[in-house]
């Protein structure tokens, strides 16, 4: 993390935006960005205490689906050499459906992992949980680096043409509201006195559940 907060320039030439968040949770929620916009994105932290931390957070990624491609790295402390809290990354990613791939300690099959992850991740839209055992975080060496590649579509490009979160839920409800409609116009027809009844029988319904949804939002807060 120290690397990349240093690379900041190199960073910014390449359109890629680092952060160092204050929480697991945090971290994770600024993958929600992947869920509208084609952008990739990758968190990292140690073991599945930060999973459990960030757990609220990638809820909502591995439950809408994602456009963009969208990585959590997990340094898997588990097993010979780990620390006392033995628990593992396995049972959050078979409960959430996420992907979870899992290479061997050196470093070209982690580099190759890192590639395969977000291709699986753009072609699933589904996150994917990349896993780093003991032996893995302490393997060192050197690896082929291929050519950086500036993504098509940033930050910036997000920013410039930002999408409503709402407006697909908008056009659903006006959708129903436009099919709703035809179907009262379908019916069959009713005398005023009918049609008068039923009004005021539904506004009546609609007070009272007004009043219910109050008092419900009331005791909540």
């Amino acid at each position: 993390m120290d690397v990349l907060s240093d690379a900041q320039e190199i960073l910014g030439e390449l359109k890629v935006h680092f952060e160092a968040s204050a929480s697991e949770a945090s971290a994770a929620a600024m993958l929600a960005a992947s869920v509208n916009y084609p952008l990739r994105g990758a968190v990292t932290w140690k073991s599945t205490v930060g999973t459990n931390v960030a757990s609220d957070a990638l809820s909502q990624p591995a439950s809408s689906g994602v456009k963009g491609g969208a990585l959590i790295i997990v340094g898997e402390d588990y097993g010979e050499g780990s620390s006392i809290m033995q628990e593992r990354s396995h049972a959050f990613a078979m409960k959430s459906q996420i992907w979870l791939l899992d290479p061997r300690p050196n470093l070209t099959s982690i580099v190759n992992a890192v590639e395969t992850g977000f291709q699986l991740s753009e072609a699933s839209n589904t996150p994917v949980m990349l896993e780093l055992r003991i032996r893995a975080c302490h393997v060192y060496g050197s690896f082929v680096a291929k050519d950086n590649v500036t993504p098509v579509f940033t930050l910036a490009d997000a920013m410039e043409n930002p999408r409503a979160i709402m407006g697909g839920l908008f056009c659903r409800r006006r959708t129903l509201n436009e099919r709703s409609r035809k179907l009262r116009l379908a019916g069959p027809r009713r005398s005023n006195s009918s049609r008068t009844a039923a009004s005021t029988n539904s506004s009546a319904a609609i007070r009272a559940m007004s009043a219910l949804l109050f008092r419900a939002v009331f005791i909540i807060r």
